[in-house]
């Protein structure tokens, strides 16, 4: 599976304010001045803060690694007579990177979007309802916080200050039953027929927070936020796949340190594998372990890993094993990840995470 439709995500939001302006600016705009649009309907925050050692070289809409392939391909050994090969390249780590990537990639394109139709309902006095379309004013605020979001090229002109732009297809619900008490439902497209539907669900104090988004093949991409619990989720489902990342901040930590824990099964293969650790500015430490009922000899596979880094994401510490119980060396042997981290990421096996319960949540 690929998830080529994060990218298009942001060229139709930059299609929609580039291409479907509906009047011409008021004043002569600045695309540096005034202050910045804050959400007063939705949440403003969507996340959690990543720590630079889990934080990606990615931009909106882009991640550096291409596919999710090969979190399904994941392996634990490689097995030729008794012996058996560690793949180092294919670790815990590595998905942990790739998922928080895909993450970083979305969020912006999420924020920038819940903007616009955040400004759609206070511009509007919108009441809960169905709307086929509603248009918003761009205002200098609106358009310094969305300029925030994404790279220096591909913000929108700043010539659109000013003009309306417009959101079709918009539900908006308030004051229901459960958690999510709130929600709205939207259609941003641009003139190629490019479109996305967005739904975003919130809590009535707003500190909690879930963003949905389909894309194309029937995946579905969810992220959740809890205030509470200082926490995020994000769920990727595609066909008979899932894999679900949960991060929490660590409150007593001065370096932005994290729990993470991540997992993936396929309700066909018997495919899944499972990770926990932490990681902050300066490095950490991830416990994976995987497991395969059956490979493509019908075999049945097990190996777990450890793996350490340093502050700038590079692997310095990893051994493995195929049994839970005897580890073999690599040639990462720094101990210092486990001398920093081992007792954190024992803790963020047993956490719950309050971002991951939201997933499911009503």
């Amino acid at each position: 599976m690929r998830l080529q439709s994060i990218r298009p995500l942001v060229t139709v939001l930059i299609s929609i304010l580039a291409l479907s302006a509906c009047t011409s600016p008021t004043s002569s705009p600045s695309s540096s001045s005034g202050t910045t649009y804050t959400n007063s309907v939705l949440p403003s925050t969507l996340t959690i803060t990543l720590p630079a050692s889990l934080a990606g070289t990615t931009t909106a809409g882009t991640t550096t690694t291409a596919s999710l392939s090969r979190i399904q391909s994941l392996k634990p050994f490689a097995t030729t007579g008794s012996s058996s090969t560690y793949y180092i390249t294919a670790g815990g780590y590595y998905q942990i990177k790739l998922m928080t990537g895909l993450m970083q990639s979305l969020v912006p394109v999420l924020d920038c979007e819940g903007i616009l139709i955040d400004a759609v309902i206070s511009q509007n006095n919108l009441s809960p309802g169905t709307y086929s379309s509603k248009t918003v004013t761009l205002t200098q605020g609106m358009y310094n916080a969305i300029a925030a979001q994404l790279p220096s090229s591909e913000a929108p002109s700043s010539t659109l200050i000013g003009t309306s732009q417009r959101l079709n297809n918009i539900t908006y619900k308030t004051a229901g039953s459960g958690t999510f008490a709130n929600s709205v439902q939207f259609t941003i497209s641009d003139t190629s027929g490019s479109s996305e539907s967005p739904t975003y669900s919130w809590s009535n104090d707003r500190t909690k927070l879930k963003m949905a988004i389909p894309v194309q093949n029937g995946t579905t991409l969810t992220i959740t936020y809890d205030s509470a619990t200082k926490s995020s989720a994000f769920q990727i489902v595609s066909g008979t796949m899932t894999y679900t990342m949960a991060i929490e901040i660590d409150s007593s930590s001065t370096t932005h340190g994290v729990y993470v824990n991540l997992a993936s099964g396929s309700t066909s293969s018997g495919y899944s594998y499972s990770l926990s650790g932490y990681a902050d500015d300066n490095g950490g430490l991830v416990k994976t372990t995987v497991d395969y009922t059956t490979d493509s000899t019908g075999t049945f596979l097990y190996g777990s890993y450890i793996e350490g880094f340093d502050g700038t994401g590079t692997l310095t510490y990893a051994v493995a094993s195929s049994d839970g119980t005897t580890w073999s060396a690599t040639t990462y042997t720094s101990q210092i990840p486990v001398t920093n981290y081992s007792s954190k990421e024992t803790n963020a096996a047993t956490m719950i995470y309050g971002a991951t319960i939201l997933l499911t949540t009503t």
